[in-house]
């Protein structure tokens, strides 16, 4: 039994309002077809259109600095075209029949588009869209279509939404007039599917050109044009901020696929839209100005990131410099105008046109996405002065601690993607965090490693959430990343919400973000806990050898058998007269490496794992290593695979072996100390303090290196002398929070162990009576679109509670307890 108390007379510090917020990024199709529900692919016939600063060789884009695009006329992914058996056409998404179709290029709707689409019908001749592998219509729901179009002679146009011979829904317009004039129809299903296509028939023939056309639900969330399940989603968390556009998005490969700001806004026929980072184009219906709308109806703080002058360093980025980088940092300023500028200002007017004559709250700006290294810097800290210098009320979001260099700021945001027991092992991250240090932002955090998309994922990342929730003095917001998924277009696993054309589901990760996001309190309370505690099941597996490059290793061993290398993670081994040496990494292993990595330097050590053992939980590790002065060398245990990031394009034949799926704990003697860390390069963490070698090296001999764990105690020898002695990583199979909100006392508990039941302690009397929002199910049960909610939330009232009571908190479970003080 664990026991649990809590003094309401004792109050840490008020809890932090916008802690648990959203962040949308364009990925996954999530904007158009999803969140921006147009139902028509392609609907201003630019998917085709090539950036001006990419180069192209086949089917495959380039960025300035080569990086490949896979781009196929269009259509993205040769994975998507292949698993939704897209034929071929001239213009994606679009098809004729009995009728010929042409981009022109000349005479288009508005200077911001690439072509409008000239269609010569034959009687009876037919243009269709087949939409996001499908055009939805639900039985007794209405749909808006619009088209900017022009005719020199009139034509009859039939449209209608089919599935086969079958019609869904219809309307007719007639096209005349030499210039682009708006047509609109109204149409209303009688029939629901998800895999219709959009129909324009001329029954009478004719020559039209459509220069721009969109078809989308009339019901929209709260009547702004927003898909109303998938917003009714989010408005269920009740997030304290969105965090918008991006995400990789905002960087781009270059500057005209970088999202900015001025192209985003204005009528949507006039956007131009841009080319994707995660393979497709984007519209940006769904715009500046939408996300400003919805943070509103969301009653969510904005949280703007801007591009701070750099395209996607994970996709090797470029930096902008001179005219490029000042029209950056305009855009960045203008953006700040639309949202808070007076209806005199040139873009508070423009605000004031698309129906919101007064300011938007923003505050909240992120300079740049997951930028680093000394360009961000100087980037950095060119857009805060300039940014801070008009708006100084500002709250400035740096990509990293760049005050480690000397730089103000006052959120630094960090990013977790990791398997789920490194959540729960590291929940209390937090806890020594430098109280005069910035805040902190978890901009970014998931399980992408192991099992996925499961409840124990979604109990270990409840885990981590509530170590933040201890420690939101200093963490201030925090978000899942990504938000949403189009099932048909997956381009990263997992994601918070499904959807299809028709449906949608959240995943399990999703309901610890409702139930705590509803959940906030005004103050954390004083509270002990006695949880019993648990080691990760991902500690197994051999061992490997690591240190500097050009370290000598002979005579290695495990369990007394002789092993070879057999995996290198970083860097190579070569033979030698009676051992191996390890070399650099080669060029090409840098370019697979992930950036972050590279930039730390990680390269420059080797990290190699011996022998094909990826079970064990015991064993000995021994090897002799040639100790040179200045060198580094050590043991790294527990070596075997972690899933990577789960990714549609996986080998299926087994995950690779690499610094993504490899995380030991390492135990590391340099400097005349022995020092241990879990992972690797910037996501490692120090799991014991530095402790002194018993006895110094002698430099140039070879010293015997020995690892023991039974499970339990890591114990390491030099020399047959022991060296240091730690715990295997353990950590407390159950955590929880306690808040107060008026006479309500709040009490938030994750659980990844088994069954526990906790004694509750209170210092003031309660009701009998509580309320117990729990989430738990089956361990291998899965959300989908067919059984949405396989796992999700119940409320339970339940009594008995009091000064000392005992609650039995259920395996592997999320659940926030609801008292009433008397």
């Amino acid at each position: 039994m664990s026991e649990l108390k809590i003094f309401t007379e004792k109050k840490r510090f008020p809890t932090a309002p916008h802690l648990y917020g959203v962040f949308f990024e364009d990925i996954n199709r999530a904007g158009d077809s999803g969140l921006y529900p147009e139902m028509l692919r392609n609907r201003a016939f630019d998917d085709s259109a090539v950036p001006t600063d990419l180069g192209q060789e086949g089917d495959t884009l380039y960025s300035p600095t080569g990086w490949p695009f896979s781009f196929y006329n269009g259509e993205g992914s040769e994975y998507w075209i292949r698993q939704h058996g897209i034929a071929p056409t001239p213009v994606p998404a679009w098809y004729t029949e009995n009728a010929e179709m042409t981009l022109d290029s000349t005479d288009t709707l508005h200077e911001n588009r690439a072509y409008a689409l000239r269609v010569q019908f034959a009687p009876g001749g037919v243009l269709y869209n087949i939409g996001y592998v499908g055009v939805p219509a639900k039985a007794g729901e209405s749909y808006r279509f619009y088209t900017f179009a022009r005719a020199e002679k009139p034509v009859r146009l039939s449209l209608s939404i089919r599935r086969g011979d079958e019609v869904l829904a219809e309307a007719e317009l007639t096209v005349s007039g030499g210039a682009y004039t708006r047509y609109d129809a109204l149409l209303t299903a009688a029939a629901t599917a998800g895999d219709a296509r959009f129909v324009i028939t001329a029954p009478d023939g004719g020559e039209v050109t459509f220069g721009f056309t969109s078809l989308m639900p009339e019901e929209t969330f709260l009547g702004h044009g927003l898909r109303k399940d998938l917003a009714e989603h989010l408005a269920a968390m009740h997030p304290g901020f969105l965090r918008f556009p991006g995400g990789c998005v905002v960087e781009g490969l270059s500057p005209e696929t970088a999202i900015w700001f001025r192209t985003t806004v204005g009528p949507v026929w006039q956007r131009p839209g841009h080319l994707n980072v995660w393979g497709y184009r984007a519209t940006d219906g769904l715009g500046f100005h939408e996300f400003l709308q919805l943070a509103e109806d969301l009653s969510a703080a904005p949280l703007y990131v801007c591009n701070c002058g750099m395209t996607c360093q994970g996709r090797r980025g470029a930096v902008m410099e001179g005219e490029t980088l000042d029209a950056a940092l305009q855009d960045a300023l203008d953006a700040l105008e639309y949202a808070r500028g007076d209806v005199t200002t040139k873009w508070g007017a423009l605000r004031a046109e698309m129906g919101h004559p007064e300011p938007f709250p923003l505050r909240y700006l992120e300079i740049g996405n997951e930028n680093l290294g000394d360009e961000y810097l100087t980037r950095y800290e060119l857009f805060r002065k300039a940014l801070l210098a008009k708006y100084p009320d500002l709250i400035i979001i740096a990509n990293i601690h760049v005050e480690r260099d000397g730089l103000p700021l006052n959120i630094a945001d960090e990013h977790f993607y990791n398997p789920s027991d490194w959540f729960a092992a590291h929940a209390n991250v937090y806890d020594d965090y430098d109280r005069n240090g910035p805040d902190i932002f978890l901009g970014e955090f998931a399980v992408t490693s192991g099992p996925m998309r499961t409840l124990y994922p979604a109990v270990c990342e409840a885990m981590f959430m509530l170590g933040f929730e201890q420690n939101q003095d200093i963490v201030k917001l925090s978000a899942y990343a990504p938000l949403f998924e189009n099932v048909h277009y997956r381009a990263w696993s997992p994601n918070l919400i499904q959807f299809d054309n028709l449906r949608s589901a959240p995943i399990p990760s999703y309901y610890p973000w409702k139930l705590f996001g509803s959940h906030r309190g005004n103050y954390l309370l004083e509270s002990e806990f006695d949880a019993p505690e648990m080691h990760s099941p991902v500690m197994r597996g051999g061992a490997a050898v690591l240190g500097s490059i050009g370290m000598e290793y002979r005579n290695i061993r495990w369990n007394g058998e002789a092993v070879l290398p057999t995996h290198e993670i970083i860097g190579h081994m070569e033979a030698t007269a009676d051992g191996f040496r390890t070399v650099p990494c080669t060029p090409e292993d840098l370019l697979k490496m992930p950036a972050y990595m590279v930039s730390q330097g990680v390269a420059n050590c080797a990290l190699i794992v011996m022998g094909e053992d990826e079970e064990s939980r015991s064993g000995v590790f021994e090897m002799e290593a040639l100790v040179q002065e200045g060198q580094q060398v050590g043991v790294g245990m527990y070596c075997g695979r972690v899933a990577p990031q789960g990714h549609p394009f996986n080998d299926p034949a087994g995950f690779p072996w690499n610094v993504r799926s490899v995380t030991p704990v390492r135990w590391v003697v340099e400097n005349g100390v022995s020092t241990f860390y879990e992972g690797v390069g910037l996501r490692a963490v120090k799991v014991a303090d530095p402790i002194p070698l018993p006895t110094p090296l002698n430099y140039g001999a070879y010293h015997r290196f020995r690892m023991e764990s039974d499970g339990e105690v890591l114990s390491c020898y030099i020399n047959d002398q022991l060296a240091a002695r730690i715990d295997v990583p353990h950590y407390p199979s159950i955590r929880a929070a306690a808040l107060e909100g008026g006479d309500e006392i709040i009490v938030k508990i994750a659980n990844v162990g088994g069954e526990e039941t906790v004694a509750f302690s209170f210092d003031c009397d309660v009701e009998s009576d509580y309320t117990v929002e729990l989430f738990t199910g089956d361990l291998e049960a899965k959300n989908t679109l067919e059984e949405p909610r396989a796992l999700c939330d119940q409320t339970l009232t339940l009594s008995g509670a009091g000064r000392s009571f005992s609650h039995v908190v259920p395996a592997c479970s999320v659940n926030v307890l609801l008292f009433r003080k008397k």
